[in-house]
């Protein structure tokens, strides 16, 4: 896997062996704030939005659960498969940081079935600085 350290860290597998939208990345996200405030809102509005992964008729929200105080994770099919066919994203949050953690993986139709193992890696993956 190659890993990008720009904004956030991008973790791209080998495109043999894996489809062309698998990824996973890490990062702090603020959404425009960044300062302490209610993340779990910011979040909920955000997915609402769409702004994790496509929100609309050709996507079904599969998972969505709290792993704790200030920890969610949310799992979204995409039918379709046009952009993707699993949306895997752990949130995690203290509403005195400026930043709330968002870990994400995109798996393309044929890794879908990495799924289990991506919730996983992402409900695994828990920020030193929160």
């Amino acid at each position: 896997w190659e890993v990008d350290d720009g904004i956030g860290v991008t973790f791209e597998p080998p495109r043999e062996g894996y489809d062309f939208d698998t990824e996973m990345k890490v990062n702090g996200a603020c959404q425009g704030f960044c300062e302490p405030t209610d993340w779990a809102s910011v979040i909920d509005d955000s997915l609402r939005e769409g702004n994790w992964f496509v929100n609309d008729a050709e996507t079904e929200i599969v998972v969505d659960s709290m792993l704790g105080d200030g920890a969610r994770v949310v799992v979204a099919h995409r039918s379709d498969g046009v952009q993707g066919s699993v949306f895997v994203n752990v949130f995690r949050w203290d509403d005195e940081a400026s930043h709330f953690f968002r870990c994400n993986a995109d798996l393309g139709e044929r890794d879908a079935e990495l799924e289990a193992a991506f919730v996983a890696a992402c409900e695994a993956s828990i920020p030193l600085w929160l």
